[in-house]
């Protein structure tokens, strides 16, 4: 079943604005972008002061800088046109451009062009052309033209086709000075298989608020939405996908819903150059670090990322099917197989990508003839007797030491060193230098994926989760904020919105006793009118504290019906509590009926 495009109503900018960390809405900040810019410019390198920027603008500018290469200040492109194809590729004969060369009527007199541009970014199609009259823009208005982020810096268009995600920037938020008096839109379209197969953009004058390009947008998709299905290749009806959903968990395959890992970025660069060598990859790491991730990264940027990507758990894989499972089998091979037979996971897997992922857990036996597939390059299905090629790149993971396990006489040496071809370790969360960054991008996406305004972290809530251990790693991480974007309504998230469980989990309140053992009597608290025990004026604190207590004496320590009175929640009393060091009286249990003991 192909998706249906998905459209959202356009998300409501307030413009100029202050805080925006969202791709779907930017903020002009004029006079703070100014003052970046003019500091990069000068000194190249990114400004010291993190506020002056959006965190998308920040890692914009970082990649230009230091992967792209980019001269801070220039205001030329460095890529030359070249000759693109006549359609978007991946929809057989349908021609897109017929059908945006439908909409463009419908903006006459905005002064807004559209731009329709290949999966690189490169210029196919410009509808209402505003750029001819900048002598800067005049080039960029050819076909062919090159709006890639490493030649001209990070622009709507450039950017939503390299990270796979929506962009959107507005005058000197761009890196390079010639779109410094204009406003860039990019979102990018998926294709029935999973990757981008292009990019619709919009350009306008810098004075064009952001909310009316995305308005524009939104009317486009839906329009564009009427015309289809289209035909695709196969003969099936599929459509294009507007790509504006972000991280979506590690089965999603479309490299548009990954979200952004700067970690991960060199780690990809060093597996293309092995995958062209068919050397194996082993990637290491705790449990919820993203080895799965990564692995689709690599997929999508290597040069099997036309071929397919399969994926199998050796753990999850009863011992006595996983050789079945990965080598297949004849029909009436065993009992209960299928009569035509099944093909396994290295025949699906065919000039692709195969992920053996708790590659640790595989049982001895099979263990040796895996390596007999790798190292003759053949496998032979359970119950067959001709051996078929296998063209695979295999890529395994694990999160168990492997070579603990070859001493341990649980996995063999020889295999070992067979699948450690090259070696990626990816660090827990708690040790990532750039857990600040991926916080925020995966903050991004659960608000894209989630289809709510763009939210960020309270300063207090965002320390607690740089200092907290995340024992589940990314994947606990990405639950919670998940879990906080669902639930919570307002445009900043704080330390009371976390669920119980986590704030028992971080020791801010005790872990609740299914049956509690209460005293008979609560202990006494301080009076209704007592003070503070501190000298001179008591501080809002104080006060704080105090309204706690008699909230606390007036609910009998009951918790939530204290929240109720104090018009809190519940998570954000008990942080209070913790701060404050206060004990709810433990109530007495009441009388057992008719005086029987309980």
């Amino acid at each position: 079943m192909f998706t249906q495009l998905n459209t959202c109503p356009p998300v409501p900018v307030d413009h100029p604005s202050e805080s925006h960390p969202h791709p779907h809405a930017p903020p002009t900040g004029d006079d703070r972008a100014r003052r970046a810019w003019e500091t990069l410019s000068a000194t190249g390198k990114l400004p010291d002061d993190g506020e002056l920027l959006r965190p998308e603008i920040g890692h914009a500018w970082r990649r230009c800088l230091i992967e792209h290469r980019l001269p801070p200040g220039g205001d030329q492109a460095k890529g030359e046109p070249r000759p693109v194809p006549g359609m978007i590729t991946g929809f057989g004969g349908a021609d897109f451009v017929d059908l945006l060369g439908r909409i463009s009527p419908l903006l006459k007199g905005t002064r807004l062009s559209l731009l329709v541009a290949t999966p690189d970014a490169r210029l196919l199609h410009i509808a209402e052309n505003q750029l001819e009259a900048s002598p800067l823009m005049r080039d960029l208005a050819r076909r062919g033209s090159d709006w890639r982020e490493a030649a001209l810096g990070n622009n709507g268009v450039g950017t939503a086709a390299l990270l796979g995600i929506p962009a959107a920037f507005s005058g000197r938020e761009h890196f390079s000075k010639r779109l410094h008096a204009f406003c860039t839109v990019g979102y990018p379209l998926e294709g029935p298989d999973g990757r981008v197969a292009g990019v619709i953009g919009l350009v306008g004058d810098c004075e064009v608020a952001a909310s009316v390009l995305l308005g524009v947008m939104g009317l486009i998709m839906r329009l564009l939405q009427a015309e289809t299905p289209l035909r695709s290749p196969s003969g099936f009806d599929t459509a294009f996908r507007f790509v504006e959903r972000g991280y979506g968990g590690e089965s999603d395959r479309a490299v548009g819903t990954i979200y952004r890992d700067t970690l991960a970025d060199d780690l990809v660069r060093q597996a293309a150059r092995l995958q062209a060598r068919n050397i194996p990859i082993l990637i290491t790491g705790e449990s919820g670090v993203g080895k799965e991730h990564l692995v689709r990264l690599i997929h999508a940027a290597g040069c099997r990322r036309d071929g397919p990507m399969v994926a199998i758990n050796c753990a999850s894989i009863p011992r006595d099917l996983i050789e079945s499972e990965l080598f297949g089998y004849e029909g009436g091979s065993f009992t209960g197989a299928r009569s035509q037979g099944k093909p396994g996971k290295f025949l699906l897997a065919s000039k692709g990508v195969l992920f053996l992922d708790e590659i640790g857990d595989m049982s001895f036996d099979l263990q040796a003839t895996l390596l007999r597939v790798l190292e003759n390059g053949e496998f032979v299905p359970v119950g067959g007797a001709k051996p078929i090629k296998a063209d695979v790149h295999v890529i395994a993971a694990t999160n168990i030491k492997l070579l603990d396990a070859v001493e341990q006489g649980r996995f063999r040496r020889d295999l070992y060193y067979r699948l450690n071809g090259a070696q990626f370790r990816l660090p827990p969360l708690r040790e990532r230098p750039d857990k600040r960054q991926l916080i925020e991008s995966l903050l991004v996406r659960e608000c894209a994926q989630a289809e709510v305004e763009p939210k960020r972290l309270d300063p207090n809530l965002m320390d607690l989760f740089l200092g907290h251990p995340w024992p589940g790693n990314i994947r606990e991480l990405r639950n919670l904020l998940r879990n906080l974007v669902s639930v919570v309504n307002r445009g900043v998230l704080e330390v009371g919105d976390l669920p119980i469980d986590f704030l028992e989990e971080m020791g801010f309140i005790p872990r609740q006793d299914p049956a509690p053992q209460a005293p008979a009597t609560p202990p006494p608290m301080a009076g209704p009118t007592a003070l503070p025990p501190h000298p001179g004026t008591p501080s809002l604190e104080d006060w704080e504290c105090l309204a706690i207590e008699s909230a606390l004496r007036q609910a009998d320590g009951n918790v939530a019906e204290t929240a109720r009175i104090l018009g809190i929640s519940r998570s954000t009393l008990y942080v209070k509590l913790q701060r404050y060091n206060l004990t709810p009286p433990r109530r007495p249990r009441p009388a057992p009926v008719g005086g029987q003991p309980a």
